[in-house]
């Protein structure tokens, strides 16, 4: 749907001339979100996070790539990476659960290098 508004704005013009105003505007709207995250509410919060999904999708228009298989393939991997974990874990004897913020840091590294 943003990928559908954001097209139709551009068909008028009413866009960014580079990207570089849309990767500004990202950085825009992250620190607005990072104030609401310190001061606002819950409300603010979730606009301001909004906004900036709303930002990232108009930079993948500019990249043309479409934001939906960008983010399948991101959930894809890490759906393989996370599976890859628990089964190294398995082998190691040990259960995700068990183990420390550093060790997970590890079996990630282990995951990524199998599974790029």
């Amino acid at each position: 749907m943003a990928s559908r508004m954001q097209d139709k704005a551009a068909s008028i013009g009413f866009d960014w001339k580079s990207i570089d105003g849309v990767k500004d505007k990202i950085k825009e709207e992250l620190n607005e979100l990072e104030h609401e995250i310190n001061h606002g509410t819950k409300e603010k919060i979730t606009d301001e996070f909004g906004d900036v999904f709303f930002s990232l999708v108009n930079y993948a228009r500019f990249l043309k790539i479409n934001p939906d298989d960008a983010l399948s393939s991101t959930n894809r991997r890490f759906r393989s990476r996370f599976e890859a974990m628990e089964k190294i874990a398995k082998q190691q004897g040990y259960e995700l659960v068990s183990l420390t913020p550093k060790q997970w840091e590890q079996l990630w590294q282990a995951a990524k290098k199998k599974y790029t």
